[in-house]
């Protein structure tokens, strides 16, 4: 288990990249844990700029002049925890500094990937957290004069209760001295070992983002998102190389970091192409089916809407047949309200009558047809019983026919069918059809119907 600790230093515009890991570390050398922040690079220094503003300003209405431009604005917390504890702990240590000195805190991360691994190859990890916070307070007073010896050991024991952890040694107390710091000599061997870094300027910025930018261009295959995330990525640098806190190969490095995740290789888009390709053919071949269903069931309500529309418009006709008699109605002066109702009630009601009256003609008409045809099939009952005798007596002999005379009459004499046998002389041979030479059913009382036509 780690021992509580928390370190001050002033604060650089580097370490909220840092923080956030959007800026290349080398001592990131584990991924199994993963690292937490409370936010970006670009909104903490947003909010570093707008708060340290405020402040500025509130020293200069209470001194009534501007802020030494040697002031440390920025401070920075390094603060040791264990594996098991979480960003709400580290956030009780953040509201703590707030209310202790004063001081706003602009952004809080917790590192796991950092450490080193053993000959042995064990991994020693070290757990620890950045806390980035102003120098100064709401009245403009620098939070580092408040840091004086009794407030730094007062700080070491508070963290160490929050965090619920053993506290670091107090040399104080125990009137031991501390480790000692580096010496003047090595001091001096280490500030010439960190100078052989040089620093990266605006035009060693612009010059590798100008030549990114080209080769997105060239690969044709960049995204407005792409482009997007270059300008961001450069206005953030841009903020880091005027604080002097980038060298030209950390800026190297970082740039091509970028360009490893803009700029994909062209077997890598060739392939993402053909597996894409791909599923669309098979997610094409799947709903084949399913739009040829679609298409008939549009083609179907197609046609039944348009069937519906004809019918509406024959119902919207006739309603605009009864509208422009209204209207032409009331262009006519109309005095009175009972006017106006009478009308309304002869419009509709001589309607009323006229189909009354054409449904009682029509009824007519019915029964005369009804009663026409009655007498047509009694006088086809006639026909054909004065057509069956006369067959009947055009097939006699002058004997049968006097006999059957003689049976429709008492006498038989003086009948004019009597009469009418003597003047004829006998017949050999009869034909036995009629003159209109069609046959006549014996068994059926109806006659052929080309008969009665003619």
């Amino acid at each position: 288990m780690a021992i509580s600790s928390i370190h001050i230093e002033a604060g650089k515009m580097g370490f909220f990249g840092h923080n956030s890991r959007e800026l290349l570390t080398k001592n990131s050398i584990f991924d199994d844990e993963k690292n937490f922040f409370s936010t970006s690079a670009a909104k903490a220094i947003k909010l570093y700029k707008e708060e340290l503003a405020k402040r500025s300003e509130a020293y200069t209405q209470r001194v009534g002049q501007k802020l030494h431009s040697k002031t440390i604005t920025h401070l920075s917390a390094i603060v040791n925890f264990n594996k098991e504890h979480t960003p709400e702990d580290i956030k009780k240590v953040c509201d703590y500094l707030e209310e202790k000195f004063d001081t706003k805190v602009i952004q809080f991360a917790m590192h796991r990937d950092e450490g080193h691994i053993t000959d042995d190859g064990e991994k020693i990890k070290n757990y620890h957290a950045h806390i980035e916070f102003l120098g100064l307070d709401s009245q403009g007073n620098s939070v580092r004069r408040k840091l004086d010896k009794k407030a730094l050991i007062n700080l070491q024991t508070d963290v160490a209760n929050i965090l619920d952890m053993q506290r670091g040694r107090n040399y104080t107390l125990e009137k031991t001295d501390r480790p000692k710091r580096l010496g003047t000599y090595e001091w001096i061997a280490h500030k010439k070992e960190e100078a052989k870094t040089v620093k990266a300027k605006q035009a060693d910025l612009k010059k590798e983002f100008e030549a990114l930018r080209k080769e997105l261009i060239a690969t044709k295959k960049a995204t407005t998102k792409d482009y997007q995330i270059l300008r961001e990525e450069k206005e953030l640098y841009k903020t880091l190389v005027k604080s002097k806190e980038l060298s030209i190969d950390e800026l190297k490095d970082n740039v091509n970091t970028l360009r490893e995740k803009l700029i994909k290789s062209e077997k890598e888009t060739e392939d993402t192409v053909l597996v894409a390709l791909e599923i669309n053919d098979i997610a094409h071949m799947k709903k084949t089916k399913e739009f040829e269903a679609l298409l008939n069931d549009l083609r179907n309500e197609n046609i039944r809407l348009k069937a519906e529309k004809e019918t509406q418009a024959k119902q919207l006709q006739a309603q605009e047949t009864i509208l422009q008699q209204f209207q032409e109605y009331f262009k006519a002066p109309r005095t009175t309200l009972k006017d106006t109702l009478l009308w309304v009630r002869d419009r509709f009601f001589s309607q009323e009558k006229e189909i009354s009256t054409l449904s009682s003609e029509i009824e007519d008409l019915k029964n005369q047809i009804n009663g026409f045809k009655t007498l047509k099939k009694v006088s086809d009952d006639k026909i054909l019983e004065l057509e069956k005798k006369m067959l009947s007596r055009a097939n006699m002999n002058d004997y049968e026919q006097l006999e059957s005379i003689a049976k429709t009459s008492e006498d038989g004499k003086g009948t004019w069918e009597w009469e009418q046998l003597e003047k004829i002389e006998p017949i050999e041979e009869l034909e036995p059809m009629l003159p209109s030479q069609v046959k006549l059913d014996q068994g059926n009382s109806n006659l052929n119907e080309d008969y009665l036509n003619k």
